[in-house]
């Protein structure tokens, strides 16, 4: 009896054991599976993961940096509420013109309830690899233009610097003078890149190689400078967003698609997702499906270029070799995107005197934009039509190994109405591409030029 007394008594003590072991391993699993805090509210483009400081963001980490915030977050037990009031205070001194001399975000966060241990936390971080600040990017150079201006902005003390464009658009039924004024309306080509691997013929980028992908707080620090740029300027404000700067969109979609995702969010920049252009090569066209997919609200813009296989391949080495991509399929991943999304696609299409704009050119790029309206109505289906933009060439050193010039406006105009008359095409020439060469900012210009930059590196592009 005493040894069965015994059995047993060993055998309650092991049940209780395990039961206190697998209460610990729920009670650990409840917080490990518990749902990282996503700022859902004013949200137009969902994530396409859960949230992650992976990929090129380093410390010190800038709090436009969303994916990053919400995971610090998360690891602080905030409700969504507190990242809102993180992010309304932050524009909020950001629009301050003389904000040096308002309260800083930390007191501006504690006077909106915000939990002063993870205001702490997050802006006075002893440790400084893992300190947060506003911004983590300034502006080393303005080049003033006709039409805008261009900003040189470097990341860190002395990290990469990239180029961005801010492009004006007065008023319709106002000054046409060069004169700025609070009602102009602006664009900002930003960029994705720091250099490209892509390496067309005819862009300054080119000149680069990849150096470096930025982060999707690292693109959106371009539209804040912008802001910041036209308020001590008094100049308008900011309407659309293109990705049109350094780099390539579609090989660093992920990190793209998080800075739409900032662009449209209401408790960040507020934009419409239809505000926003998204320009790409073609080099993927799996991404153009995934643009349609991911964000069918944001407009595609397709460098083309060349309506041949043979064209495309002189001025764009990424359509070269076995791993290139072919018009074909190209083509399906457009039509693909116009059948989900219901929009057409902007061509921009780069003239360039003796290469691609002769009659032969304009007569494949009008039957190229024929078939894709052809397959993208085929069957009911009800998309918006495919229109083109002319650019003159910009001179560049690039497209100087070449000998490449702008064609004559008379060469130019013929090129236009032979699309618009023999292929009812709608063609735009846009003439105001031009303006930015006065500060080296127009389409296919780009390069950190103040490192010294400009005829170096081997890849690249920008359109």
């Amino acid at each position: 009896e005493c040894r069965t007394e015994s059995r047993n008594r060993r055998r309650r003590v092991a049940s209780k054991r395990a039961f206190t072991i697998i209460s610990v391993l729920l009670y650990t699993a409840s917080f490990v599976s518990c749902d990282a805090l996503i700022l859902q509210s004013g949200q137009r483009i969902a994530p396409l993961s859960a949230p992650s400081t992976s990929g090129t963001v380093t410390a010190p980490i800038g709090l436009l940096e969303l994916p990053a915030v919400e995971e610090w977050a998360t690891a602080e037990n905030l409700k969504e509420r507190h990242l809102k009031t993180l992010f309304r205070e932050l524009l909020r001194r950001h629009n301050d013109n003389d904000h040096d001399d308002k309260p800083s975000l930390f007191q501006r966060l504690l006077e909106n309830d915000f939990p002063k241990s993870a205001a702490s936390s997050l802006l006075l971080h002893n440790d400084q690899s893992k300190k947060f600040v506003e911004c983590t990017s300034k502006v080393v150079k303005t080049s003033p233009s006709q039409r805008g201006c261009k900003l040189a902005i470097q990341y860190g003390g002395d990290g990469p610097i990239v180029e961005t464009v801010l492009i004006r658009h007065p008023p319709p039924d106002g000054d046409t003078s060069n004169a700025v004024n609070d009602a102009d309306r602006y664009t900002v080509c930003v960029s994705c890149q720091h250099g490209c691997f892509r390496a067309c013929t005819f862009c300054e980028t080119g000149t680069m190689g990849l150096r470096s992908n930025l982060s999707s707080g690292q693109i959106l620090e371009q539209v804040w400078h912008a802001e910041q740029y036209l308020s001590n300027q008094s100049a308008g404000r900011v309407r659309n967003i293109v990705f049109m700067g350094q780099g390539e969109a579609t090989d660093t979609y992920e990190t793209v698609h998080e800075a739409c995702r900032g662009l449209t969010h209401q408790c960040l920049f507020g934009l419409a997702a239809k505000q926003i252009t998204i320009s790409t090569v073609g080099s993927s066209p799996h991404r153009i499906r995934d643009l349609a997919d991911d964000m069918p609200g944001v407009s595609l813009a397709l460098s083309l270029h060349g309506a041949t296989q043979e064209l495309r391949e002189e001025l764009i080495p990424s359509a070269r070799g076995v791993k290139g991509t072919t018009l074909d399929v190209l083509s399906e991943a457009l039509d693909y995107h116009a059948a989900t999304t219901g929009r057409g696609v902007m061509i921009e299409y780069l003239l360039i005197d003796g290469i691609n704009d002769g009659d032969a050119a304009a007569d494949a790029l009008g039957a190229f934009c024929l078939e894709r309206q052809r397959m993208q109505t085929k069957g009911g289906r009800n998309s918006s039509v495919t229109y083109v933009n002319l650019i003159p060439y910009n001179p560049t050193n690039a497209g100087d190994r070449f000998d490449y010039k702008t064609p004559t406006d008379d060469r130019i105009e013929a090129f236009a109405s032979k699309l618009r008359d023999v292929y009812g095409v709608r063609t735009l020439v846009r003439w105001s591409s031009a303006d930015g060469r006065d500060a080296n900012g127009a389409c296919g210009q780009l390069v950190s030029s103040i490192t010294g930059a400009r005829k170096g590196g081997l890849k690249g592009r920008s359109t």
